[in-house]
């Protein structure tokens, strides 16, 4: 959360949520007020636009800049955002229950994640139940063909669940999470091809 001022909000009501102010098929929406407002337009926040800036240097692009192409072979790389909470795998598409265009194959990255880790997989509309505009997950894929996926970790019903789980945590989210960390780093070179296997 970018925390400037927006107007007359307050609490935990101000600012940018800055997972969602990616500017890939951006639309602003909701309540500026409210605690996941995604700002006026795309990369409205400079945090935004440092990321933008930095992913265009260090990502070739593998995928027309549309809603509908495939990847293209050749990605030498893998993306992975580490959110809390919930278990869960999320991927493309997050602003729409629509299967994104790789969407199997993410899914199938997601599962052999899963293996090791137990989360749930999907997009946010279907594990979450929800969809988002501006989200890495869909700049990531569909800007660049890049595998993204982001762990939402923490279960909601333990002590180290929430958003703000307590740092005690962190050593038993590494050991749960270290395979799954591995075999994306290990498939990096064809993460669409061996990150299912």
């Amino acid at each position: 959360m970018n925390s400037q001022a927006s107007g007359s909000c307050q609490g935990t009501g101000v600012g940018v949520d800055l997972n969602r102010n990616m500017d890939f098929n951006f639309q602003t929406t909701g309540d500026k007020c409210g605690e996941t407002w995604n700002g006026p337009r795309g990369n409205s926040e400079v945090e935004s636009q440092g990321l933008d800036t930095f992913f265009k240097q260090i990502l070739p692009d593998f995928r027309d800049d549309d809603l509908t192409s495939k990847a293209r072979p050749g990605a030498k790389q893998t993306v992975l955002s580490l959110h809390s909470s919930g278990d869960m795998v999320l991927h493309a598409w997050g602003y729409t229950k629509t299967p994104a265009p790789d969407g199997p194959k993410l899914t199938a990255i997601g599962k052999k994640l899963a293996t090791w880790n137990h989360f749930r997989v999907g997009t946010p509309g279907t594990v979450l139940g929800y969809t988002g505009y501006g989200s890495h997950d869909d700049y990531i894929y569909g800007k660049f063909g890049v595998p993204f996926l982001t762990f939402e970790i923490g279960n909601n019903d333990s002590q180290c669940g929430g958003f703000t789980p307590a740092y005690k945590c962190v050593d038993q989210f590494f050991a749960t999470n270290r395979p799954a960390f591995m075999h994306l780093a290990k498939t990096a070179d064809d993460p669409w091809n061996k990150g299912p296997q």
